[in-house]
């Protein structure tokens, strides 16, 4: 089971050590209240985009994994290369520096700018979970801090309509895979699930 834990408990990195030692994945509460309304507006504009026509969506196409930007639509991504591909839609963004404008959805005038405050909120939450990765492992203080401070981090929204057409064999919303870097921060709207976690006692 991947365990609950308050992010502003006293044990929070107690429980963290036993989550990522275990599971490896935990679900957190009390992570970003500071940030509520950023993401109540957030995902009124996500839904706003993924509604767009899949005519205007294509404008801002994938562009490969060279810059890894842009939108995917349905089957265009396989987690799983010998797979059928995902029954998903996405968009990827980075920071201002790493991000084209080409890619920006024109039809939300106010999708880049709270995109980027989004991201920004992010790599601060992501800095905080290093600095308690740190003391968990007892590193010295700005081990994984330092080394993350301009790092490059990839933003990513993804829908799971609903699916009328055929599934293939093996075909899902995302098979499974490994994520890259060195650390994932998954928000979800409406308490919709996305992910499958692998349970060690239970599958392995």
């Amino acid at each position: 089971m991947v365990p609950i834990i308050d992010f502003r408990s006293s044990t929070v990195e107690k429980q963290m050590h036993a989550a990522y030692t275990t599971c490896g994945f935990a679900v957190f509460t009390n992570v970003f209240d500071s940030w509520l309304s950023e993401f109540l507006d957030w995902q009124q504009l996500v839904e706003e985009f993924f509604n767009l026509s899949d005519v205007k969506k294509t404008k801002y196409s994938y562009s490969g994994v060279a810059d890894n930007l842009g939108y995917s639509g349905i089957t265009e991504e396989r987690l799983t290369p010998n797979k059928p591909g995902d029954l998903k839609e996405a968009f990827n963004w980075k920071s201002p520096d790493k991000m084209k404008d080409q890619y920006w959805p024109e039809e939300i005038p106010e999708f880049k700018p709270l995109a980027q405050n989004i991201l920004k909120i992010a790599q601060l939450l992501s800095l905080e979970f290093l600095y308690r990765f740190e003391n968990i492992l007892k590193l010295p203080k700005g081990r994984f801090v330092e080394q993350h401070l301009d790092g490059a981090s990839t933003m990513r929204i993804i829908k799971y309509p609903p699916h009328k057409g055929e599934i293939k064999q093996d075909q899902l919303r995302g098979n499974e895979h490994t994520d890259f870097g060195s650390i994932t921060l998954l928000w979800r709207f409406d308490d919709v699930s996305g992910l499958q976690v692998f349970d060690r006692e239970k599958d392995g």
